[in-house]
């Protein structure tokens, strides 16, 4: 096993936790891409503290592995935009 730096935080309860914190972050995207086709994440994590702005980066990246979104980049170094996968239907 790898030993942790000594100084830096335990992730261990983001990983616990990171089923609600994908929950919680898909239904707040569902809500935003109800207006638009696809969405900046800038937009998504505005105002957040950098820590939380990591966290939600990493939610993103679990939901867009189970294929809940889609992720791309224009250009790289560059803004990442979030869309859902075509066939998901956000009418009830």
């Amino acid at each position: 096993a790898m030993a942790i730096p000594s100084g830096l935080p335990s992730l261990d309860p983001y990983l616990v936790k990171i089923e609600e914190l994908t929950d919680g972050l898909y239904e707040r995207l569902l809500g935003l891409l109800n207006k638009d086709a696809f969405i900046p994440f800038s937009k998504v994590i505005e105002k957040l503290p950098r820590r939380e702005a990591l966290i939600t980066f990493l939610a993103l990246l679990f939901l867009a592995c189970r294929g809940k979104l889609n992720l791309w980049q224009e250009e790289e170094p560059g803004e990442i935009y979030i869309s859902l996968p075509q066939g998901i239907d956000l009418e009830p």
